[in-house]
Order: structure tokens, then C-alpha cells, then sequence
């Protein structure tokens, strides 16, 4: 299913497992339901390639995986526990936006 129009080149039409149908859809209804989820994406009225939760999903990685690699390069270390292990919490105080100027403007990935 091809939710998107193509801009440039080929489209890649993404494949589709359903793991678990709690709701037990049927096909046809699962396939509206997915190709819906590709419109809401509120920034362009267009679909996107893959349904927004997961589009977004990727995007706020990337934009973890750029801010953990920028905190390695700030810090001289990783903030670490007593036992050695790095400290999760204290590396998830550092990044957040909670508390800080940018705590209520909205940002996308």
C-alpha cells in the first residue's frame, strides 16, 4: 500500500506485518486505518511514507541518537553510578527540555 505521492525518483512502498490483531479487523479495514495514520502528519496536508506514529517515531531517534552525540562530545564523560555503570537518569536530565526555556515550545523531530 502506497499512502504517498511520489515527489522524486521511485516511491518505496513499505511492507506491512500485522504481529497481533487485537481488534480482529479485517484486512480492508486495517488497510484505511494505516493509510489514515500516513495523513496525519499536521505539518504538510499531503500523506507521508509511513503512518505518522511511526514517522515521528524515527525522526525523534534521529534527533536523540544527534543530541546523545553531542553530550559525548560536551562532557568530558558520562555522568556514572557509583558501581561504574552510566547514569541513564542524570544523561536523560541533561537532554530533556523539562525545566528549562524550551519546555513549552513545540519542536519537531
Amino acid at each position: 500500500m502506497q499512502s504517498h505521492k511520489v515527489i522524486k525518483g521511485t516511491g518505496k512502498i513499505p511492507a506491512y506485518t500485522i504481529l497481533v490483531n487485537e481488534a480482529n479487523m479485517e484486512m480492508d479495514e486495517l488497510q484505511a486505518f494505516i493509510n489514515a495514520l500516513c495523513y496525519n502528519h499536521q505539518i504538510i496536508t499531503s500523506a507521508v511514507s509511513l503512518p505518522e506514529p511511526i514517522y515521528q517515531a524515527d525522526e525523534w531517534a534521529k534527533r536523540g541518537r544527534n543530541n546523545f552525540r553531542t553530550i559525548k562530545q560536551k562532557l568530558d564523560k558520562l555522568p556514572r553510578k557509583p558501581n561504574g555503570k552510566v547514569d541513564w537518569d542524570e544523561v536523560t536530565n541533561k537532554l530533556c527540555y523539562m525545566d528549562r526555556k524550551l519546555e513549552l515550545t513545540r519542536s519537531n523531530a
